[in-house]
């Protein structure tokens, strides 16, 4: 009970050596950073990118790749500028579709609850 985990530190985990009458909430940019160059996120974001694969198959263009990804993260489509944002993302490098998981995975839509 008492081991702290680092990645749950950034983001006011709850600390079970000792008693607290509330718990703490911050928005700090190490939380941001956590998100978007942490271990947990990185293998999620190729978890997420394999799925993509899976459902699209291996013959599907670039569009439909950016349109599943954001079908299952965001339960909706892309905007057209969110495509246009994303394109060039996905084909820069041979990690290209884990880049957009990734993204996604760190979007404030994601994230945040409305």
């Amino acid at each position: 009970r008492t081991l702290t985990m680092p990645f749950m530190q950034a983001f006011d985990a709850l600390v079970c050596d000792e008693s607290r009458p509330r718990r703490r909430s911050s928005v700090t940019p190490l939380q941001a950073l956590a998100m978007y160059n942490g271990r947990l996120v990185n293998e999620e974001s190729q978890h997420f990118a394999n799925r993509v694969r899976r459902e699209v198959g291996s013959e599907a263009n670039i569009t439909t790749q950016i349109d599943v990804a954001f079908r299952i993260a965001l339960s909706r489509l892309p905007t057209d500028d969110e495509k246009t944002n994303m394109a060039p993302l996905i084909t820069s490098a041979d990690s290209g579709l884990e880049s957009v998981c990734r993204v996604l995975l760190n979007s404030n839509e994601f994230v945040f609850v409305d």
